[in-house]
């Protein structure tokens, strides 16, 4: 046992020892850890029922410190395999507090293991919850940026260059943004790629002449 390891040990030691007062911060134990992963982890794994039971409730600090620390060194998807199997939910308020305060580190996949896997309902509302802002959160870049649309409006743009119109053509594109803002609804239906392209020589024709003129 090297001395890192031997640091780890020690603060092991002194969490299951800790009864009304622990003598190490979170940070420090963080710290020491991570000087050796894989050895703490290990340590962990062998001590995981002492610590998380006998050690106090799951919302007691000792409890709390440590799967603090394990989740940190896992990462969302390994510790959420790790514990796929925790009927006793033992682990659940770590997950919980990690999708409440965390949960851009929550992948569509993780959300799935977590319905899949955890029966837990105040959890499944909560990741439920998180899987339906990804879904929304794509439907609206969908919206904003419709691809075939977005290749067209560049494709109308370069035209209008060509024309060598000079001060009127910022007044020209701008135009044409404003209006495309306004017609977002018309490409939420999924029908935008027959629509789009009677739209955009619309709206060229309302104000190109203009500056032709």
């Amino acid at each position: 046992m090297n001395e890192t390891q031997q640091a780890i040990f020690d603060a092991m030691t002194v969490l299951r020892r800790s009864v009304d007062r622990v003598e190490i911060s979170y940070e420090q134990f963080l710290k020491v850890c991570r000087a050796d992963p894989a050895y703490a982890l290990n340590i962990i794994k062998n001590n995981r029922f002492h610590m998380t039971i006998q050690g106090g409730t799951t919302g007691s600090q000792v409890a709390s410190m440590i799967l603090s620390v394990e989740w940190e060194l896992q990462g969302t998807t390994q510790f959420l395999a790790e514990h796929a199997d925790d009927a006793m939910g033992r682990y659940i308020p770590i997950v919980e507090q990690q999708l409440q305060n965390n949960p851009q580190d929550f992948s569509r996949a993780n959300l799935h293991t977590i319905l899949d896997t955890l029966q837990f309902f105040r959890l499944h509302d909560l990741a439920t919850k998180r899987l339906g802002e990804h879904v929304t959160s794509f439907a609206d870049r969908l919206t904003a940026t419709p691809i075939s649309l977005s290749k067209d409006i560049e494709s109308l743009k370069k035209s209008i260059n060509n024309y060598g119109f000079g001060n009127e053509l910022n007044e020209a594109l701008r135009k044409i943004d404003d209006e495309l803002k306004t017609a977002t609804g018309c490409f939420r239906s999924g029908k935008h790629n027959s629509a789009h392209s009677w739209f955009l020589r619309g709206i060229a024709y309302e104000h190109l002449p203009r500056i032709a003129k």
